[in-house]
């Protein structure tokens, strides 16, 4: 949708709260970020402006407008604040890239995401629940939070990195938790040069980064020793491109994409895996149901295959209503370049473009009792029907997730496994039996440990 500046009127501001202190606002985004947008959103309505200081932030919050930025005007804007300072952390991966180079590494890297490499990661997704859940004894009590986060990159290593990360997770998910508590997106945007400090907490972060370049080096020289798990991941793609100058890759390079990768890999899907076994061990309803399609489904093959996996319909409705409530990546930022007609406003050029999936995601005017978690509600005959961009937990656009196919494929496999064997309880009752019970604030990412006691189906 894109507007000539003689099609855009003198500039208005969309309504916003009006003038307070930088610090004061700034303040407001840290303490309660996901708070302070739902205010906006609900107060102002679906165009709403504020500022901090000389910077001038709009928040978009209908999917009309959402589509605009990410896929109709997507070449009009560019990667916020937040996403330009991970670079600086990360390096030039393909989620911190943009533009041709984006395109280029997308189109080479795409393979190992789709269709037959999905297929053949099935058996060795499989065969990693199976070791990581061998343990488990009936009346556990376990964090399914770490249990989630250390099973997500097991399945990592084994089907994009074919490499065995079994000895790292303790490494990985403890760089990985770091980097995650501090890239935060608004904390990056809104006070960057808090970041550029040299704090503790960025100490820790570069400390992060090195380790998982250290793990990505061993992955790099198992490839290159020919020894790899399997020649079709992410890396085996990655070692075969070439440049421009039709030379490969650098290995810098080469390390970025394979770090910012797993990052996001990790915090996307071991979150939503996190998240819906909590609401599962709160709604035995729908445990209920889910159980009983994986049984149906599962009960004479055993477990997940290319048969089996598109008809476990409603383990995949269960996960995409987990991600409308707990969106791992939950806001957006765009930059503008140039000046954009929005909603009938003008946003300037260098402006800052927020649109929240957690905001929209529970936008009562798309969403029937939008803070209940009800899978059903996705079923074609049941309830209001959600447009496109009213849900967008893995973005749109060009800039998409690449992982989008592979996090459903690999999330849908890994719950109706566990539940095929196990079921989840909720513990908030537990505390006269001596068990400390995680809290789980109302956030994206769980901070407390999330615990849940296992029960062994029958």
């Amino acid at each position: 949708m894109n507007m000539s500046m003689t099609q855009i009127d003198t500039p208005i501001l969309p309504p916003g709260p009006r003038w307070t202190l930088p610090v004061l606002r700034l303040w407001q985004l840290r303490q309660d970020p996901l708070g302070f947008l739902s205010s906006l959103a609900r107060t102002y309505g679906d165009i709403a402006h504020f500022n901090i200081g000389p910077r001038h932030y709009y928040l978009l919050s209908h999917p009309d407008f959402v589509r605009q930025v990410l896929v109709d005007d997507a070449g009009a804007v560019h990667d916020g604040k937040a996403m330009q300072r991970l670079k600086a952390l990360l390096g030039e991966g393909l989620p911190t890239n943009e533009g041709p180079v984006h395109a280029q590494m997308r189109q080479g890297m795409l393979p190992a995401f789709q269709q037959p490499a999905l297929a053949e990661y099935l058996g060795k997704m499989n065969r990693q629940v199976t070791l990581h859940t061998a343990d488990w004894q009936d009346g556990d009590v376990i964090d399914v939070a770490k249990a989630m986060n250390q099973l997500t990159l097991r399945i990592i290593g084994a089907t994009l990195l074919a490499y065995d990360l079994s000895a790292e997770l303790e490494t990985l998910g403890s760089a990985l938790e770091t980097l995650t508590a501090f890239t935060d997106p608004l904390k990056m945007a809104a006070s960057g040069w808090l970041l550029r400090l040299p704090t503790p907490q960025r100490r820790r972060a570069r400390s992060a980064t090195a380790a998982l370049n250290r793990v990505i080096d061993d992955v790099l020289a198992v490839h290159r020793g020919g020894r790899a798990l399997h020649p079709n991941g992410v890396v085996t793609h990655l070692l075969a491109m070439r440049n421009k100058d039709s030379a490969p890759l650098a290995e810098q390079t080469i390390r970025d994409h394979l770090v910012t990768l797993l990052r996001d890999a990790y915090e996307t899907t071991a979150t939503a895996l996190a998240r819906t076994w909590h609401l599962l061990a709160q709604h035995p309803e729908v445990e209920a149901r889910l159980s009983a399609e994986v049984d149906a489904l599962l009960g004479e093959v055993g477990e997940v295959n290319s048969e089996t996996l598109p008809r476990l319909s409603y383990t995949r409705l269960v996960i995409k209503e987990a991600l409308r409530l707990y969106p791992p990546t939950w806001i957006i930022e765009r930059q503008t370049q140039r000046p954009l007609l929005v909603g009938g406003y003008e946003i300037p050029a260098g402006s800052d473009i927020l649109m929240s999936q957690w905001t929209m995601h529970r936008d009562p005017r798309y969403y029937d009792d939008p803070g209940a978690f009800r899978p059903e509600r996705w079923q074609t005959a049941r309830g209001k029907r959600a447009p496109a961009f009213a849900y967008f937990p893995f973005g749109g656009g060009p800039s998409s997730c690449i992982g989008e196919q592979l996090a459903w494929t690999a999330g849908t496999l890994i719950l109706a496994h566990i539940a095929r064997h196990w079921r989840a309880t909720n513990l908030r009752e537990a505390a006269t039996a001596g068990v400390v019970t995680g809290v789980i604030q109302d956030r994206p990412r769980p901070v407390d440990p999330v615990q849940i006691r296992l029960r062994r189906r029958s």
